[in-house]
């Protein structure tokens, strides 16, 4: 992985909790909402070249590997290989270790990018305030024209002053961030998977890039 720029460097030491397995936002499988989402249809997409940024595990992207996507898995942690770097091979797909707020139209194609669909969960809300446009700004330069963007977007109603990680991440945050780059077709209320230990709610958007 290149040596990430001050500004995009992530502000928590996240290797250090998977090293500990001190991991309480990991669901142990895919996101209800995600499997309940594409049951449904999932909006009728194709199945093509799929990215998820930030995905720990890997749960979510061995569910669309097996789904159907061709996926790569992104993760700055790369311990996180050990938990999906196999089963997501045998699926089709791939883990990659990187940055991905680093990503832009330079070199998104070394990646596998860009992709017709890109999966957020959990790495919005993981990210300090000031690097959203950043990761608006990844987001524009990875899914195609035409492609989408769905997120399973969480803690949408943590109070602010709570900070974070996870940070209050709302559907109105989202969209800024995202800017013009990005037309928002549905907005709606997710099931919230592991209720137990996750406090907030989630809201399912779905993106089309223009």
């Amino acid at each position: 992985m290149s040596e990430t720029p001050e500004h995009l460097a992530p502000q928590f030491d996240w290797r250090a909790r998977y090293a500990e397995d001190n991991t309480p936002w990991d669901l142990g499988g895919a996101h209800a909402g995600l499997v309940e989402w594409l049951s449904a249809g999932g909006s009728d997409l194709a199945r093509g070249k799929a990215v998820v940024p930030g995905c720990g595990k890997g749960h979510d992207p061995l569910f669309l590997a097996r789904a159907g996507f061709d996926v790569d898995a992104i993760d700055i942690v790369d311990l996180c290989a050990g938990h999906c770097g196999e089963l997501l091979a045998e699926a089709g797909g791939r883990f990659q270790v990187a940055n991905f707020l680093g990503f832009d139209a330079s070199n998104v194609a070394s990646f596998g990018g860009p992709w017709d669909l890109l999966y957020e969960h959990t790495i919005f809300c993981a990210i300090s305030l000031e690097q959203r446009a950043a990761f608006g700004a990844a987001a524009a330069a990875s899914v195609k024209s035409g492609g989408h963007l769905v997120s399973f977007l969480f803690p949408t109603n943590k109070p602010e002053e709570e900070g974070g990680p996870p940070f209050r991440a709302t559907p109105e945050a989202l969209c800024a961030a995202l800017g013009d780059a990005f037309e928002l077709l549905e907005d709606v209320e997710s099931v919230t998977p592991g209720a137990e230990r996750r406090n907030w709610k989630e809201r399912r958007l779905l993106f089309r890039r223009k």
